[in-house]
């Protein structure tokens, strides 16, 4: 999953949203497709990587500690280059 921050900030202020609220109920709506879709049948749990914890467990997901090593080091290297490239920066050289 994937969410346009800023899209979402945009969201939150115009219509005074609650993004954890609307991310639950979205993902209510995709667990309820999973157990009625006969096509979602070999669909069994989905997980990832996060740096932001606090808004996982507020959203009902289960955080569970990585394990050390070398995934947990190219995983923390992907992420950090996801933040890079979907941050946008304001010092722009004219």
């Amino acid at each position: 999953m994937h969410c346009d921050n800023p899209r979402l900030l945009r969201m939150v202020v115009s219509h005074r949203l609650n993004p954890y609220a609307a991310c639950r109920e979205d993902l209510h709506c995709l667990a309820a497709w999973v157990r009625s879709d006969p096509s979602a049948a070999p669909f069994e749990a989905d997980y990832g990587y996060i740096m932001l914890r606090s808004a996982a467990a507020r959203l009902g997901f289960t955080i569970r500690a990585s394990t050390d090593g070398m995934r947990r080091h190219v995983d923390r290297f992907f992420m950090i280059g996801l933040l890079l490239m979907y941050t946008t920066t304001s010092d722009s050289t004219d």
